[in-house]
Formats: C-alpha cells, structure tokens, sequence
C-alpha cells in the first residue's frame, strides 16, 4: 500500500518580463537633439532676416553720392554699452553678459539722493522713487530697454548700490 501524501500543485512562477530602459533612454535623446535643433534654427533665422533688414534699408537709401560730403563724425561717448552709464568714481563690483542682455553692478561712497540727482540730470525724472527716497529706478526706452536702480547697498550700509540692466525684451514705460 502506498503511503497518502496530500496532493500539492507545483510552485510555478510566471515569467517575469523585464522592461528594458532603451525606450526611454531614446526618447530623451530624441527631444535633446530636436530642442538644439530648434535652437539653432532659431538663430539662423534671426542672422537671415537681420541680413535681409539690413539689405533692404541700404536699397531705400540708395547709393551713396560721391561728390558728398562724409557725415559728422559722432559726439564722443562715455563708453560703449553700459559704460556710458557708468557713475563716476564707481567701483564695478560685476558685469554680465549673455544672449545680447548685459548687466552691471556699481558700488560708491555718495549717498543714494546724490547719486539719484547725478542720473536725473542725465536722464530726467526716474520711472519709481522709494517713499524715503532710499531706492529710484530709471528707465530708457531705447531699443534695447535700459533700466538703472539706485539703493542701499545690502552689503555695506555705508554704500550705494547701483545696477544697470540692459535687455532686448521691451517693458512698457511706467509715467
């Protein structure tokens, strides 16, 4: 007689299919070439319509006369980009440019309203005042928009700070 053991199925497991990362890994790939590739167009395409602006206006102002006279020489100015813009005696603490956008830091010793009056001179009433006249901010609507605030230096109290920030993107004047 045989011995009565219990009946119990085997233990069968399913296959367990491992998913592969490739997929993924190509995918990511493909939208990094496609945002360059995107980039890249877009600077192209820019350079040729420049290209084409610049043709065109030399075609409205025709061909030079030879018989006339050179132009003016240009006034002299301070500096180009934001150096005309520089306050006097002001140290740059940093100066940035990228994507056609610059951006200056100036520290100095003069207070803010002295250093507020220097750039109403220069550049009329500002945009903002602060109510205890400790910070101004003023705008140049210009291609490219210039913007210049005025404030206590955060670092050093006994300092100004002045930043001038210089961008292709158009704010709309406040008055």
């Amino acid at each position: 007689m045989t011995p009565n053991y219990p009946y119990y199925p085997p233990n069968y497991q399913q296959a367990v299919v491992k998913k592969s990362g490739g997929l993924k890994w190509v995918l990511i790939t493909l939208v990094c070439i496609l945002l360059v590739s995107g980039g890249i167009s877009v600077m192209v395409i820019s350079a040729i319509r420049a290209k084409q602006q610049a043709a065109r206006q030399i075609a409205e102002e025709g061909p030079a006369r030879p018989d006339a006279p050179p132009p003016p020489p240009p006034p002299p100015v301070q500096g180009a980009g934001l150096e005309q813009y520089k306050y006097p005696n002001a140290k740059v603490e940093y100066s940035v440019r990228a994507f056609g956008n610059e951006s200056m830091t100036m520290t100095t010793d003069d207070n803010v309203s002295e250093v507020k009056d220097y750039y109403k001179e220069r550049l009329g009433a500002p945009m903002l005042e602060g109510e205890d006249d400790d910070t101004a901010v003023f705008q140049i609507s210009d291609s490219p928009m210039t913007i210049i605030t005025i404030n206590q230096d955060k670092n050093d109290p006994d300092k100004t700070q002045i930043t001038v920030v210089r961008s292709k993107l158009q704010i709309p004047k406040m008055n």
